[in-house]
């Protein structure tokens, strides 16, 4: 791994926003099974940016209309203050089904343009373009539609039925990318609602045009040998941050399933200079911190404890899960935010440690049975198009989301404008 990777792309630096000794008492409150994030817990160079004024009217969406989701208006005290405008298609994607099928990854190249991986159906897509607005896919089959650059292989069995790229960084040179990703086993190719997760690592050394080297680096409870239900550890989203000892890792937040307790959103961390290979991965539990991780022959990855867990809001009914992170550091809060899915629609959490998540928040609510039918809304990814990459968010940008209609199966992508401030 070359030292420009080990310098560059660090998302959150923790020793310049919270002192050692205050990481410290974090963790342990997080050990100690108690969530606890102080205000103060970013000063000096960690403050909020203050809000730079809006070059356009923000036009917020508050009509409540039938069949779509519901903008939840934040109170004026809310830690995420945060507005959305009307829901958008995207023409050019959402001509594919099954798309996007988790959280997704971009960058800016040095000439200024975009590159885009998205999961869609069993596989991932690539896109290029000047910015979100202009994006053409990267690989097109013989009819000229958009086809997959990495998909399921038989022969490798966490991927053998899905391989999603869901977050892409650059390593020795612009055209060396790792990427992590969602992988599933299932007992039969089309029975998408059992499966075995694994999170996995692959390599691309042409852009991320085409990948290769698919590796199993994070694993939950495989709690059942013929996976007729889900269980594992999938859907990542991975960030990189700097903790106070000047130590660089890899943050990945992952969907757990393990039928003991609620699905909930789950940390693993690995060296940056490892490069997130196999056996560098440790994962968060409660009592202990950071245990390695260690994938068995049965596909296991041990015990680790929830970061993000299921919220309650008395106003909005049951959550039951909280699952596919969209996780950022906001350069507009200070803080990292996390956009997550759970039963009533999309929610947030924000943290100054990575470790750490509290104020949660109901953003977008899911409309009435009444309204929506059999409609499903999904796959929240949060994006500010002009940053560097997806784990880099701003005051303004847009969520993107699957919505499938009337209980149809197949779900396309659309997404809403937000103004946070």
């Amino acid at each position: 791994m070359s030292e420009e990777f080990n310098k560059a792309g660090i998302d959150a630096n923790f020793s310049s926003r919270i002192g050692r000794r205050q990481f410290n008492s974090l963790l342990a409150a997080s050990i100690a099974g108690t969530l606890l994030l102080p205000l103060s817990a970013c000063a000096g160079k960690s403050a909020p940016e203050k809000a730079k004024p809006t070059p356009e009217p923000f036009n917020e969406d508050t009509s409540k209309k039938p069949g779509e989701l519901q903008v939840i208006h934040q109170p004026e005290n809310a830690a995420l203050k945060i507005r959305f405008g009307k829901e958008e298609t995207i023409p050019l994607l959402s001509d594919i089904a099954y798309f996007p099928d988790a959280h997704f990854a971009f960058r800016r190249k040095k000439n200024g343009n975009v590159e885009v991986w998205i999961p869609g159906g069993v596989s991932t897509y690539y896109f290029s373009g000047r910015d979100f607005e202009h994006l053409k896919s990267g690989n097109v089959d013989e009819r000229g539609n958009p086809a997959p650059v990495f998909g399921p292989d038989p022969s490798v069995g966490f991927i053998q039925d899905y391989a999603g790229i869901c977050s892409v960084f650059q390593s020795n040179s612009e055209n060396d990318l790792i990427g992590f990703g969602h992988g599933e086993n299932r007992p039969s190719p089309g029975d998408a609602g059992h499966y075995l997760a694994t999170t996995f690592r692959v390599e691309s050394h042409d852009s991320g045009i085409t990948w290769e080297n698919p590796e199993a680096i994070i694993a939950g409870k495989n709690i059942d040998k013929s996976h007729k239900r889900i269980s594992g550890a999938g859907q990542p989203c991975v960030i990189s941050v700097q903790e106070p000892d000047g130590k660089k890792y890899f943050y990945a937040y992952t969907t757990k399933w393990n039928a003991t307790e609620a699905d909930a959103i789950h940390l693993s961390r690995a060296p940056l200079e490892k490069g997130g290979k196999p056996g560098t991965w440790e994962q968060f539990t409660k009592n202990k911190g950071f245990v390695p991780l260690v994938i068995d022959k049965n596909g296991n990855g041990g015990s680790s404890d929830a970061v993000i867990t299921p919220p309650k809001f008395e106003l909005y009914g049951n959550t039951v899960y909280a699952a596919l992170a969209s996780v950022s550091w906001n350069k507009n809060l200070g803080k990292l935010v996390c956009v997550f899915e759970t039963a009533i629609g999309f929610c947030s959490a924000l943290s100054s440690d990575g470790v750490n998540w509290t104020d949660y928040q109901a953003l977008l609510k899911l409309p009435s049975k009444d309204d929506r039918g059999y409609n499903r809304f999904t796959y929240p990814t949060l994006i500010s198009g002009s940053e560097a990459s997806d784990r880099t968010t701003s005051q303004t940008g847009h969520i993107y989301y699957a919505k499938s209609e009337a209980g149809a199966a197949p779900h396309t992508m659309l997404r809403r404008p937000f103004l946070i401030g």
